[in-house]
């Protein structure tokens, strides 16, 4: 039989096992879109190779998979109208960036979009406050949040430009 202070270790590391199974994994959002008209696509299989998990896009063209640990993959969309794409060495990382940078107002979601780009002018020009997390606010991957991260906004959300990913 173990002693009371054994079995207080082996609770407390099982414990700490648990957070940090849990912690080692976050959900992972995005959209597909049509990459000639920017239209979302819904109904599209969005599936990741290493794993075999797979979800589908909702009407928004939205797609979400609820826990996948930190690790590399190859993200894989199909819809039968459409040419397979795939996007390799996507990271997925505990912190406070996910998937792209630009969402400066701290969007639980990860959506970048009009509301980022006016934080952005409001703290650049008018001394506002921006999202906490230095590595959405540098969009560029400067090291620094200046004009030339909003000019990455305003390419992205205007004419279609990438945006980078999260620094690893």
């Amino acid at each position: 039989m173990l002693s009371p202070r054994i079995r207080k270790i082996m609770f407390a590391l099982a414990v700490v096992a648990a957070m940090v199974s849990s912690a080692s994994a976050r959900p992972v959002k995005g959209v597909v879109k049509n990459s000639i008209t920017g239209v979302p696509l819904a109904n599209v299989v969005v599936k990741i190779l290493q794993t075999g998990d797979s979800t589908q896009t909702n009407g928004s063209g939205v797609y979400l998979f609820a826990d996948v640990p930190d690790g590399l993959y190859t993200f894989m969309t199909g819809e039968p109208n459409y040419v397979p794409n795939i996007k390799t060495s996507v990271r997925v990382a505990l912190g406070c960036c996910a998937g792209t940078t630009g969402n400066v107002d701290g969007d639980p979601g990860d959506v970048v979009d009009i509301g980022d780009l006016s934080l952005m002018v409001d703290f650049l020009f008018f001394g506002g406050t921006i999202s906490t997390c230095f590595a959405e606010n540098d969009v560029d991957l400067s090291s620094s949040v200046d004009i030339s991260d909003l000019q990455v906004l305003i390419d992205f959300l205007f004419f279609g430009s990438g945006i980078p990913s999260c620094p690893l």
